[in-house]
């Protein structure tokens, strides 16, 4: 048995001598309401005596007194007091085939309380011979930073099943509000310690007395399947997270008007002097508002001119300056010597200041060689006979890169040499692991321009790179939403159902990423959060920039499975939503 905490082993002895209030059934699933000194349990069960408890009120040091229960078609009400003061239980079924409970819980202090230590809600437990022990299982997903309050284990050892869990951390806000705390990292723990715990309060804001507090909005999914790889484990997370997302609270979608904003975000594209410099003989676009020491970039130039161009297409208006500026620099990006194009513009690279490991002359971030060549095949399969030049004249390089390192990338590396500058993200966690998926999405796209299967070859050779990842599979949200779109479109053309279920990967890894909540407490109150997408795993902020290309890529990719009858339902759901 893996070790234990001491408050776990008093929770099961109490949950062994506690009382058994009812049973209740969630499609199949018993559910065993036990009220234990402290505590007031939900405990499903298997039908291989798995079990998992959930801990829907809780006090340290003090006695809880069931006050009352009220029990109704679809809920069960339990009104509880103790010395801190009362705390209501709300028991729910929601209206679903699905095996779906929810519980809230709702605190109303009877002194300004403090919260020095709470235990995690969730105990998965196996019964053997009268005795309750802790059964083994797997985290696959939990809680990073101020994502999603989610939370997906299976029960491994004995075979029992899986648990989606998730906390409507929005019901939080008034808590960290009152408290000045953040509903950040609150979801996760170490077997066999899950669920949540609520954010340690100070002396100095504390609870409130009788003001009431909601401490937990649980939706917890039961099921049989355990999943054999990552593919049905990711497949499994999208549905859960599916039939979760359809009953969860959610605010309101508001019309912005878009098109007013872009004119003036043009304007000041156009006029504002910040947003330029000159460098050989042409205007380049900043990276960043008046940074004249970092030098023109490609992927900047063109990260904006081909939605401009897009725009231009939609819109029916002129030709814009802007567009013809910075299509005048572009081929300055190609370096002859090289074969390809480049990051920093040649010439200019003397001008880099070291103060990161990308920002020295010839190093390459592994990402940024694919993406300004993926807006220039754009450009090229739109009929621009420039872009097309230096798509065909760089893509020998890339190959080259690409096969020198296996399709496995590292994350900084100098160009003319290939040597490895930097290997992995952080130590044990490899490169930069979704630039498998980008380079495939080039390789389409320069098979689209030349016809020629040399190219749809490498596209499926990297592709495969990408197996057996998980939720690792994850660098950056752009990335790998682009690679969820290369993926279908590999699936299209070959009918290997392993592009297929790996483009599922890439949309769970991204979905795992975004923010499922919305945060009214702090400096987040004056604007939306909810379905906030993070540009990278570890992120502890959002970014337009990625944020819009995800949008993007999700949009395309939408296009291209309605052709695709045998798309998850889930995933289709999930991706509107988002767009939405």
């Amino acid at each position: 048995m893996k070790p234990i905490s001491s408050w776990t082993a008093t929770a099961q002895d109490n949950l062994e001598s506690g009382t058994l209030l009812m049973e209740k059934e969630c499609k199949g699933y018993p559910l065993k309401i036990v009220f234990a000194k402290s505590s007031l349990w939900f405990i499903a069960e298997w039908t291989n005596r798995g079990r998992v408890a959930f801990r829907a009120a809780f006090t340290a040091n003090d006695t809880l007194v069931l006050e009352s229960l009220e029990e109704n078609e679809n809920d069960i009400t339990f009104m509880l007091s103790g010395n801190i003061g009362t705390i209501q239980v709300q028991l729910l079924f929601p209206d679903t085939e699905k095996p779906i409970f929810r519980y809230t819980s709702v605190i109303t202090p009877s002194y300004d309380l403090l919260i020095p230590y709470w235990p995690r809600d969730i105990m998965p437990l196996y019964k053997t011979g009268g005795k309750t022990q802790n059964t083994d299982g797997t985290v696959h997903a939990s809680q990073v930073g101020t994502r999603s309050g989610s939370l997906f284990f299976t029960l491994d050892k004995p075979e029992t099943g899986s648990v989606f869990y998730l906390q409507n951390l929005t019901a939080l806000n008034k808590f960290c509000e009152t408290t000045g705390t953040s509903a950040g990292d609150l979801v996760g723990g170490v077997w066999p310690e899950l669920g949540m715990k609520l954010p340690v309060t100070t002396i100095e804001k504390p609870l409130k007395k009788g003001e009431e507090y909601t401490i937990s909005d649980a939706f917890v999914v039961l099921s049989d399947e355990l999943p054999a790889d990552n593919y049905q484990m990711a497949q499994q997370f999208l549905n859960h997270l599916a039939d979760v997302y359809i009953h969860i609270p959610k605010p309101e979608t508001k019309y912005h008007d878009w098109p007013d904003f872009l004119h003036k975000a043009l304007k000041d594209l156009e006029e504002h002097k910040g947003c330029w410099q000159f460098a050989e003989g042409n205007s380049y676009l900043n990276a960043y508002v008046s940074d004249y020491k970092t030098p023109p970039e490609s992927m900047v130039q063109l990260a904006v001119l081909l939605p401009l161009i897009d725009f231009d297409k939609w819109s029916g208006e002129n030709h814009h300056p802007v567009i013809e500026t910075v299509c005048n620099g572009i081929e300055k990006f190609y370096d002859p010597e090289l074969k390809t194009i480049v990051r920093w513009l040649p010439g200019k690279e003397k001008n880099l200041d070291w103060s990161e490991e990308q920002k020295q002359p010839e190093v390459m971030d592994s990402w940024y060689l694919h993406h300004p060549l993926l807006n220039l095949s754009r450009m090229a399969l739109n009929g621009d006979k420039v872009a097309k030049r230096i798509v065909l004249d760089s893509v020998g390089y890339v190959m080259k890169v690409a096969q020198h390192f296996n399709y496995e990338w590292p994350v900084f590396y100098k160009m003319a040499t290939l040597e490895v500058i930097k290997q992995e993200t952080a130590e044990g966690q490899g490169g930069e692991k979704d630039v498998p998926g980008a380079y495939a999405h080039l390789m389409i796209q320069v098979w689209q321009i030349t016809g020629e299967e040399l190219y749809l070859k490498e596209a499926v050779k990297a592709a495969k790179k990408l197996d057996g990842l998980s939720f690792d599979i994850f660098y950056q949200a752009n990335n790998t939403a682009f690679s969820a779109g290369a993926l279908l479109r590999l699936y299209k053309e070959t009918k290997d159902k392993t592009f297929l279920n790996l483009s599922y990967l890439c949309i769970a890894a991204i979905l795992k990423n975004v923010q499922l909540w919305e945060c009214d407490y702090g400096n987040a109150k004056h604007y939306p959060t909810f379905f906030a997408v993070y540009p990278l795993k570890d992120a502890p902020y959002t970014a337009a920039y990625e944020e819009q290309e995800v949008f993007a890529a999700i949009h395309t990719f939408l296009i291209e499975a309605d052709e695709v009858e045998e798309i998850l339902p889930s995933v289709k759901l999930l991706l509107a939503e988002c767009i939405k």
